[in-house]
């Protein structure tokens, strides 16, 4: 049985815009207006110790960054930031999201599977 994106949907007050769907693998936050996506955020590796995360704004190009969770000394606790990361593995990342994204919007999916793409293509262009 896939494990699928599911809507969380509890929103945050001072984002009323914002969506957020999860799986066993990914989280994805998407910020949208009436003219569509904004931006998005695809973590993938939840929950390991080599979580990353694509970013994405509207006229930009994916960024890549690893989460680094705070927890490198056991009796300080930070919190959770993202940091330069080099590595992307873009092609497992688009398998993931399009093995569990069926449930999304189409409008949405679609568009995600597209600047995914463009961004794996750029990169093939930088190697």
């Amino acid at each position: 049985m896939k494990k699928m994106l599911r809507e969380i949907t509890q929103n945050h007050p001072d984002h009323p815009t914002r969506r957020w769907f999860q799986s066993r693998q990914l989280d994805l936050f998407v910020w949208m207006d009436v003219g569509g996506i904004n931006s998005f955020q695809l973590a993938y590796d939840r929950n390991t110790s080599n979580e990353g995360v694509l970013s994405w704004e509207a006229g930009g190009v994916c960024q890549h960054s690893r989460v680094d969770d705070g927890e490198g000394l056991p009796f300080k606790n930070q919190s959770p930031m993202l940091v330069a990361n080099g590595v992307v593995p873009i092609d497992r990342i688009i398998d993931q999201f399009q093995a569990c994204s069926e449930t999304l919007p189409t409008a949405m999916r679609t568009t995600l599977l597209a600047i995914l793409s463009e961004y794996r293509k750029n990169m093939d262009v930088q190697s």
